[in-house]
């Protein structure tokens, strides 16, 4: 699991989405999709008033690993700059 700061668009990306009732117990089959190429996924099977819990990379293969690390270059370099140029 992570968190991210920015948008991270990563395309072909299993996610679960699970229906939570209120006192934090699952309801119904789980949702599953892929997000697409674009890393934007719509999902119209969830209700308005419902709460999900949403898993990422229920089933993680060596491709999307990469891919998650390549996105945090960027920032990683962003990191570095700012500290080489601090010391």
């Amino acid at each position: 699991m992570f968190e991210s700061a920015q948008f991270v668009p990563i395309g072909n990306t299993p996610v679960m989405l699970q229906a939570i009732a209120a006192n934090g117990r699952p309801v119904g089959e789980p949702i599953h999709h892929t997000i697409g190429r674009c890393g934007i996924l719509e999902v119209k099977e969830c209700g308005r008033d419902q709460q999900y819990h949403i898993t990422f990379y229920p089933n993680v293969s060596i491709e999307h690993v990469k891919a998650l690390y390549a996105s945090y270059q960027s920032v990683i370099a962003g990191l570095e700059h700012r500290i080489n140029s601090e010391g």
